[in-house]
C-alpha cells in the first residue's frame, strides 16, 4: 500500500472515530475513502467495521454517565442488534460480491 493511501486511511479513521463518538455515522467517511482507494466493497466494509471498534468503545466510555439508568432499554435493544449484526455478517460473507457492490451505496444513502 502506498504511503499516501495509508495517510488518507489514517486521517479518515481519526475523523470517523470522532464523528462516531458524537453522532455515530463515521462509516460515511471511512467506507467511501476505502472504496476510492480501490478496496473491494466487502473488504472495505469489514475493514471499516473492525477499524471503528475502538472509536465506538471510547465513545461508549465517554457517554457512560448518559447511559446510566438505561439498562432496561439497552437490554431490550440488544437482541435486535445481535440479530441484525449476525444476519448482516452472514449475508456479507455468503452473497456474491456484486450484490454488496449495489446494496452498500443504497444502504448508506438510506
Amino acid at each position: 500500500m502506498e504511503v499516501l493511501s495509508s495517510v488518507f486511511i489514517f486521517f479518515a479513521g481519526l475523523w470517523a472515530g470522532t464523528i462516531n463518538s458524537v453522532v455515530g455515522s463515521g462509516t460515511l467517511v471511512t467506507f467511501p475513502v476505502l472504496i476510492a482507494l480501490g478496496f473491494v466493497p466487502v473488504t472495505a466494509s469489514i475493514s471499516n467495521a473492525m477499524g471503528l471498534v475502538a472509536g465506538n468503545a471510547a465513545g461508549a466510555w465517554g457517554y457512560r454517565k448518559e447511559l446510566a439508568g438505561r439498562r432496561n432499554q439497552l437490554l431490550r435493544l440488544l437482541p435486535a442488534s445481535l440479530l441484525g449484526g449476525i444476519t448482516g455478517a452472514y449475508l456479507l460473507l455468503h452473497l456474491p460480491e456484486v450484490v454488496f457492490q449495489y446494496a452498500a451505496p443504497a444502504l448508506i444513502v438510506v
